[in-house]
């Protein structure tokens, strides 16, 4: 479904990454003519002028007073980018965030995390590392979740747990190999993407705890196929891609 959002959305504003999760950007963006709350409309439109001076694309909410996405990827330097990225806690409304490609260090990552009403997050080609993610626990409502291409390991996992909500989460191209059990906490995890991953042979049947999970995506993906029968045996109904 996310797929098929793409060609009605404007290309100046679609992440130049086609993954699930950079999709869920847009996605998000089409559905903010249902989010309420405050805010101050001025001071967002004046936040909104900055951002695209420093390089960002902004979109609003289909009410078109407050911000509802903040695509960052064109920021290919450190120091503008550290301008915007403490400029995203003052949108009252922010409901997506891209940073895919962008410097951007683990350590900035305690201010995304002051913006709470984030459904939509992409990190994908970045440096951030295992010891970012547990800068980002205060994101209890994300529903989408790009790590792809990162330094992330097995042992990043367990500060996603707090992500209560998240229901895409890619991890293609990371360093995750074996410890997939902290996902079980997971409970509204729909679409997990393990693209171009080496996984050991425990690493897939510990999925069978994620009760949620429709969609596994593992094209270019290296792992024994007794592993996924394993994991097809225990969920019944789970689509995968190969």
């Amino acid at each position: 479904m996310i797929a098929q959002l793409l060609p009605s959305f404007p290309a100046r504003v679609r992440p130049a990454v086609a993954t699930p999760a950079a999709a869920a950007v847009l996605l998000a963006c089409l559905l903010v003519a249902g989010c309420s709350g405050g805010g101050d409309a001025a001071l967002d439109a004046e936040i909104a002028k900055q951002l695209e001076a420093l390089g960002a694309i902004v979109v609003k909410g289909a009410d078109q007073k407050f911000v509802a996405s903040v695509n960052l990827s064109p920021i290919a330097a450190a120091e503008p980018l550290d301008k915007a990225l403490r400029l995203l806690p003052k949108l009252a409304r922010l409901q997506a965030l891209d940073l895919s490609r962008t410097p951007v260090r683990d350590d900035q990552l305690t201010l995304v995390n002051q913006s709470i009403g984030l459904r939509s997050l992409a990190l994908a080609q970045t440096g951030i590392t295992d010891a970012g993610l547990k800068s980002l626990g205060a994101l209890a409502d994300l529903n989408a979740l790009n790590l792809a291409s990162t330094q992330v390991t097995d042992a990043g996992l367990p500060s996603l747990a707090k992500m209560a909500q998240l229901k895409i989460l890619d991890l293609s191209g990371t360093g995750v190999r074996t410890a997939l059990s902290p996902l079980a906490s997971l409970t509204q995890l729909d679409w997990l993407v393990l693209r171009n991953l080496q996984l050991s042979d425990e690493a897939l049947p510990q999925l069978a705890a994620c009760r949620q999970l429709k969609r596994l995506s593992l094209q270019q993906t290296a792992y024994a196929a007794a592993s996924l029968q394993a994991l097809r045996s225990a969920t019944g109904q789970l689509s995968v891609d190969e």
